[in-house]
């Protein structure tokens, strides 16, 4: 990434083709609510080719997108997925490789919409784990030998919990939702996050959230709840960020709370117009980077 990419906060998305459609809401409303010009990296995986084209001509005020093909970068065969996740979400494990240069980011699941300018994420006094994201309180997730029960592979569970055990980390240690997270590369880079997530991924097939919550071990900076305000969890009277966590969504469930909010930044999705226009000959906007498995050096 060359140091014209580096000079304005970075936005991070990972979503696949089934969920390209429904996106373009968080994006817009990130544009319309940013006081900051902002950098959009998209993770993307196995898009058709109209659906790449819709994206690569997205044009949103004060966003600048770029998008990362990692189609080709394999996940482990024996991944433990939510139903309601995108393999796509892992790919935000590389990001300290992925983005040589960049300090900081902010990490966005596409399931949500922001109401306020993201500048006092990039501002965040971080721990040394270079995480910070909103603590979880409900039963089944708080503390992370619960979170293992509940997401790791059964299989898996019971050695899991013995190496935390071996390590000397506490029962009690917290846990977090990583859908809103705020990342120091730097950091993760010195602590090695990538080769010791990839590492929990390839033994046991835990998925992202797991796998970076085994990282911190519960060392992160917590979040303001306004920051990642759960849909029906959570009662807020000034959210920056609404998320509807879990497997009930706006473009699946009509009487969610919030639903005017998500439907106030729909935008026309229409990308077998783009996928014809670009066969035409339209420039895009958006540059493609296909990375290949060769350049991600751990």
């Amino acid at each position: 990434m060359d140091q014209a990419a580096i000079d304005r906060p970075i936005v991070v998305f990972g979503f696949d083709d089934r969920i390209a459609r429904h996106s373009p809401r968080a994006l817009n409303s990130l544009s319309r609510n940013t006081r900051h010009d902002l950098d959009v990296i998209i993770l993307a995986r196995r898009w058709r080719p109209w659906t790449q084209a819709y994206y690569r001509a997205l044009e949103l005020e004060r966003l600048r997108i770029r998008i990362f093909d990692m189609s080709a970068v394999s996940v482990s065969g024996d991944l433990r997925l939510l139903a309601h996740t995108t393999a796509s979400t892992m790919d935000r494990l590389y990001l300290p490789t992925l983005l040589p240069d960049a300090d900081r980011v902010v990490y966005l699941d596409t399931d949500l919409i922001c109401l306020d300018d993201l500048a006092p994420l990039y501002e965040l006094a971080l721990p040394e784990s270079g995480i910070a994201a909103k603590p979880s309180v409900k039963e089944g997730y708080a503390t992370l030998p619960d979170l293992v029960r509940t997401w790791a592979h059964p299989m898996a569970r019971e050695t899991i919990l013995g190496e935390l055990i071996s390590s000397w980390a506490p029962m009690s240690l917290r846990t977090f939702n990583a859908g809103v997270l705020v990342m120091d590369l730097e950091k993760l880079r010195r602590r090695s996050f990538v080769r010791t997530t990839l590492d929990m991924v390839r033994r046991f097939g835990v998925n992202d959230q797991l796998a970076i919550n085994l990282y911190t071990k519960g060392e992160f900076e917590p979040l303001d709840s306004a920051w990642n305000v759960f849909v029906g969890q959570d009662a807020s009277d000034a959210p920056h960020i609404i998320h509807w966590a879990g497997p009930n969504k706006p473009w699946n469930t009509n009487d969610l709370p919030f639903k005017s909010e998500w439907d106030t930044y729909a935008r026309e999705y229409d990308p077998m117009r783009r996928w014809i226009g670009a066969l035409l000959g339209t420039r895009p906007v958006n540059p493609v980077q296909r990375i290949e498995p060769r350049s991600l050096t751990l």
